[in-house]
């Protein structure tokens, strides 16, 4: 017996019949089953194309992070994401400056400027505080290297006069200029005054006030100060260790009773 033919009309039947049931049956297979997108490893619901790839090769879950810290590529699509911020040492302390512009420091020690009051003793032992007065704030600042002997008589912050202002930021001390020191430090004796200063003593009108109980001045006085240049004043001075006691023996200027010590007063 011959075989029917089977009409073309037929086969296509067929075929569309085979495509419904496939389709039916990749339907229930998404419904119970994973999603072609979760069988291919990406997590964001997209299938991940293979073209390039090697069928062994498994899916990096930390393409971000390559210390394999999932957390590194949360989204899991990213290709790496720039660090935000950058760690550096500086002058023993760890600072880490971030995009927003702030910086953090670990509390190590910064180098720079140091405020100083310069009625107090705030800065190092080779330091005095450089301030333009005694009521503003200054910068500790390096003293000189040396002293100035001429005499242009400057009044420190500690109350103490000084030959002139290099002198006293010498000895570590703020001071301005003044015309006749300052009277605010009193003495009876060095002992009674800073360190690298010592009382001078006024004893008033005449010799005979030589020796008595009278408050003098703490000064600082350099070792080679010198009174060059300085012109007499209207008050002329003798000294109590050696005269003169008359205004007609070339008295002393102030500057150079100063250097006396101790003196009284023979011209006015």
């Amino acid at each position: 017996m011959t075989k029917p033919k089977t009409s073309w009309a037929s086969k296509t039947t067929e075929l569309w019949s085979a495509i419904a049931v496939a389709a039916l049956l990749g339907g229930c297979f998404n419904a119970d089953g994973p999603s072609l997108s979760e069988a291919s490893g990406s997590s964001d619901g997209t299938s991940t194309p293979t073209t390039g790839t090697s069928m062994g090769s498994s899916p990096s879950t930390t393409r971000g992070d390559p210390s394999g810290d999932p957390s590194g590529d949360p989204t899991g699509t990213s290709a790496g994401t720039p660090d935000s911020s950058s760690t550096s040492v500086l002058d023993g302390a760890t600072r880490t400056s971030t995009t927003d512009g702030n910086t953090s420091s670990d509390g190590g020690a910064t180098t720079g400027p140091v405020a100083c009051n310069p009625l107090l003793d705030e800065c190092g032992a080779n330091e005095f505080c450089d301030a333009a007065d005694c009521d503003t704030t200054g910068v500790c600042t390096e003293r000189p290297a040396s002293t100035d002997v001429a005499y242009a008589p400057a009044c420190g912050c500690n109350g103490v006069s000084y030959w002139n202002v290099q002198h006293a930021n010498w000895l570590g001390v703020t001071a301005q200029a003044a015309a006749n020191g300052c009277a605010e430090l009193n003495c009876f004796n060095d002992g009674d005054c800073p360190a690298g200063t010592q009382c001078t003593i006024d004893y008033g009108p005449g010799p005979g006030g030589c020796g008595g109980a009278v408050e003098g001045q703490c000064y600082g006085i350099p070792a080679a100060a010198s009174c060059e240049g300085v012109l007499d004043g209207a008050v002329g001075f003798g000294s109590c260790a050696s005269g003169p006691n008359n205004c007609n023996q070339n008295a002393l200027n102030l500057c150079e009773a100063l250097l006396e010590t101790e003196f009284f007063v023979i011209c006015l």
